[in-house]
């Protein structure tokens, strides 16, 4: 026990022990830094009243009085009890001391992250103050505070204040500490192998990859580290990713076989961005070489999942971890990219996906119907009957006849049905579940009595072919597929036109003459 009192001369009190446990008094004028005058006072089993004398004149203005245990030589093994009651105080009244202000030491004593100035004021006009850095007791021989000092090592200051014919000051004491310096995560990592209070500073910057709650994860070239902030150390609040440069403090703990490490002070306000990427891994890279990619941000492409918390990727398994609560979605079936932070709960390893967005559903290809083929069959030379069929089993045909281009708005095709000369016929089939069809088209022409002279050869053809006795008033030749797709425009400057056929697939295509008098259909066949 330790009191502070003033003008002490003697202090009375009633004890009493058991097993021969004793009381030791003593006392301190400089704030308890140094106790003096011990008095070790035997006490007996039953209550008695004890004095314990300190000064007749009650010369000091500052008294701290202590009482501790003192144990026998040998000591018992049973209970001891030790009982100090009616303590009595005795002074000297009315006396008025003149003694200089206690020092105040700015900051306050604990954990300085960088070099710091370290300032010492006195309220006593006039007095000089005297400080030590090693923890010893300064006097006017020590160092003579004139301004403040940069400290930059775990240091305790003492400081007391003089000034002539006045009683010197209590000390004022502040203990500092500096964490161990680390260039990076790699290297914090590799300081530590168990959960200890040693403060370390990663000196080189990191980048801040995200946060939820009490979770913060960084990273740097060297590796990933998650920042478990239960007491919210670190207020300053970051995007991601945002470099941190300037220090991260903090002491390492290993928490079911991953590595974290619990903040000792605030970070510092990013002034620059770098680039996050997820890395893309397989499941066996990381149980082959977990500490490589321990809390990295990782990406792992193909998996899928059998339930809802496990996944396959190959014949290799592993499960994620809703660990910030945010993946709303039930994934059991599906087959995706997963992204998240690579953790650890003893021997699983387990990702930790930062919402919904990091499962990404793999879209299965939607089929495209068929496209219709649509079949002319001549009746007359002006009139032809038209069938339209899909190879897309359960498709819904429409078409028209106008030339626009048909929607399911259209004319539904039923059966055959029966145009005219010069009719163009598209149509398009539809499904539910499945991507329209292209655009089929077919102009139907007739045969005019001037095209019998018009002579295609040779036919079939594996290369090139000639039209012979072209008329004089052609405007162009096109040719066209069998769906009525034109796949080429020809202009001519003479009645024998060599047509290059060695560009298309095998079939049958239609070579369409326009004349001012109408229009000549041919029929070719590539071999």
């Amino acid at each position: 026990m330790d009191f502070d009192l003033n003008d002490v001369t003697k202090v009375t009190f009633a004890a009493k022990n058991t097993n021969n446990i004793n009381v030791a008094v003593s006392y301190s004028i400089d704030g308890g830094n140094t106790f003096m005058g011990e008095d070790t006072i035997q006490l007996s089993s039953t209550a008695q009243n004890y004095t314990y004398n300190i000064s007749e004149s009650g010369e000091y203005a500052f008294v701290r009085l202590r009482f501790a245990v003192a144990l026998p030589e040998n000591p018992a093994t049973s209970t001891c009890n030790l009982i100090i009651d009616s303590v009595v105080v005795y002074g000297i009244p009315g006396r008025v001391h003149d003694i200089v202000e206690k020092p105040v030491i700015s900051p306050n004593s604990g954990m300085l992250t960088s070099a710091t100035p370290i300032t010492i004021t006195c309220a006593t006009s006039g007095a000089s103050i005297y400080y030590t850095t090693d923890g010893t007791i300064p006097t006017e021989s020590s160092t003579l505070y004139t301004a403040p000092f940069t400290l930059s090592s775990t240091a305790t200051i003492k400081a007391k204040a003089f000034k002539a014919n006045t009683q010197s000051s209590l000390i004022a004491i502040a203990e500092y500490t500096f964490p161990t310096e680390v260039a990076n995560i790699a290297a914090f990592k590799a300081d530590n192998t168990a959960t200890n209070n040693e403060v370390y500073k990663i000196t080189n910057n990191v980048t801040f990859v995200f946060r939820n709650g009490n979770y913060m994860f960084i990273e740097d070239a060297s590796g990933a580290l998650m920042i478990y902030d239960n007491n919210n150390t670190i207020s300053t609040s970051y995007n991601e990713g945002d470099v941190i440069s300037g220090g991260v403090c903090g002491s390492y703990t290993l928490y079911n076989g991953m590595v974290e490490m619990i903040p000792a002070a605030n970070t510092a306000t990013s002034t620059s961005t770098a680039t996050v990427n997820a890395e893309v891994v397989t499941i066996a890279d990381l149980l082959s070489n977990y500490s490589a990619h321990e809390t990295q941000l990782v990406r792992i492409n193909n998996v899928t999942f059998i339930d809802n918390t496990t996944f396959v990727n190959g014949t290799d398994t592993l499960s994620i971890y809703n660990r910030f609560n945010t993946v709303t979605t039930d994934p059991n079936g599906i087959t995706a990219d997963i992204i998240g932070f690579v953790a650890r709960f003893n021997n699983s390893i387990q990702i930790y996906p930062r919402d919904n967005n990091d499962i990404i559903e793999h879209q299965q290809p939607v089929e495209q119907v068929e496209t219709p083929v649509i079949t002319v069959d001549p009746l007359t030379n002006s009139m032809f009957n038209v069938t339209i069929t899909c190879g897309t089993a359960a498709a819904n045909i429409f078409y028209t006849t106008d030339g626009s281009t048909p929607t399911v708005n259209s004319t539904a095709y039923t059966e055959a049905f029966i145009v005219g000369n010069g009719t163009t016929v598209k149509a398009i089939a539809v499904k539910d579940g499945m991507n329209d069809s292209e655009v089929a088209s077919y102009f139907i022409s007739g045969i005019n009595n001037f095209s019998m002279d018009c002579n295609i050869y040779p036919n079939p053809t594996t290369d090139k072919c000639i039209i012979s006795n072209v008329p004089s008033n052609i405007n162009n030749i096109g040719v066209y597929d069998i769906y009525g797709k034109l796949l080429n425009t020809i202009e001519v400057n003479s009645n024998n036109v060599e047509l290059n056929m060695s560009q298309y697939a095998m079939g049958t295509y239609f070579i369409r003459i326009n004349t001012t008098n109408g229009v000549i259909t041919k029929k070719v066949v590539k071999q």
